[in-house]
């Protein structure tokens, strides 16, 4: 196809880099050096002395998780439900993001009955000046605090989101805000169906996202990148459901190609080995064509229909 202009030949380039990284492998190998690297591309022999394609990783051992239940309300079915999708969570970070889960100490889990317990307990541990949410991390404890909600299944999503936290804040404590929280919203949505682990879209966040991107009440992507995570935390905690939309629908784009998912993998160990500050040079040092390219791709999955959900094995 003959492009008219440079412009269009590089919203032709992205967007097809775009369709032909959405399926394939990320491979972590480690280098004759001990240096551990990750790649969509697979490494010639010679360079490595491992090589682990995401789809032939180890075979997943659950942990046993310690829910304490307060509320004196779950059922033994609810409690496997809460076993089970914390160990999803275990899941994500070990065999997609390459992280030993098991040098992880798994974190406990109390359950209160309802809002009104779930602040006085959480005033006894913190005084009296409790931010609002649904679930909190209590680092100095290694303990997920969370209250069965009106609608129960999301009291569940509450906790696999707080467990997303709850490993970052041991992993890689330096992570980005956006990108802490972005994790967060994927942990919430992962599901297992007929043996495949999946993520489901979140069809609010996306037509939120789209609106904000019309109205330009969100910021482009490379402004949003360079948000430090005060800057990013402030914005949110005001009431800003926009900037967690977009939060959430950019991860969960980033999952939905190998490339994205490379990258993903890349910021979280740069973070985990004490990088600090915004991802913007990041992205660019680190993607294919850097943040531009990377905004062109961003910008054609909002002009598109989401996928209802990303499968990841």
């Amino acid at each position: 196809m003959e492009c008219r202009t440079p412009f269009y030949c590089f919203i032709a380039v992205a967007c097809l880099s775009y369709a032909v990284l959405a399926h394939g492998e990320i491979y972590q190998w480690t280098d004759s050096n001990g240096k551990v690297h990750f790649s969509d591309q697979r490494p010639r022999a010679d360079q490595l002395s491992d090589v682990v394609p995401e789809s032939q990783a180890h075979r997943w051992r659950g942990f046993k998780i310690a829910i304490t239940d307060k509320s004196q309300s779950l059922t033994a079915a609810e409690v496997r439900k809460i076993e089970t999708g914390v160990n999803h969570v275990y899941w994500l970070y070990d065999r997609v993001l390459f992280f030993d889960m098991y040098k992880t100490v798994p974190v406990n889990i109390t359950i209160l009955a309802d809002e009104a317990d779930y602040y006085a307990y959480l005033q006894e541990k913190l005084g009296p000046d409790v931010p609002p949410s649904r679930g909190m991390y209590l680092r100095a404890d290694n303990q997920i605090v969370a209250y069965i909600q009106k609608d129960r299944a999301r009291s569940f999503r509450t906790i696999n989101h707080e467990v997303s936290h709850a490993l970052l804040a041991t992993l890689a404590p330096h992570t980005a805000a956006w990108l802490n929280e972005g994790l967060a919203e994927q942990a919430e949505l992962l599901q297992e169906k007929l043996g495949d682990m999946r993520i489901l879209g979140d069809r609010g966040q996306f037509r939120t996202t789209v609106n904000g991107y019309a109205d330009e009440s969100l910021p482009p992507l490379r402004e949003f990148l360079a948000m430090h995570s005060g800057e990013w935390s402030r914005t949110n905690r005001h009431g800003n459901y926009g900037l967690q939309s977009y939060t959430g629908t950019f991860c969960y784009f980033l999952f939905n190609s190998v490339q994205g998912r490379a990258l993903l993998t890349r910021l979280i160990h740069r973070y985990e080995r004490g990088t600090q500050g915004t991802a913007v040079a990041l992205v660019d040092e680190l993607y294919t064509g850097g943040v531009d390219m990377l905004e062109v791709q961003w910008q054609a999955f909002l002009r598109g229909a989401p996928p209802r959900y990303i499968t990841l094995q």
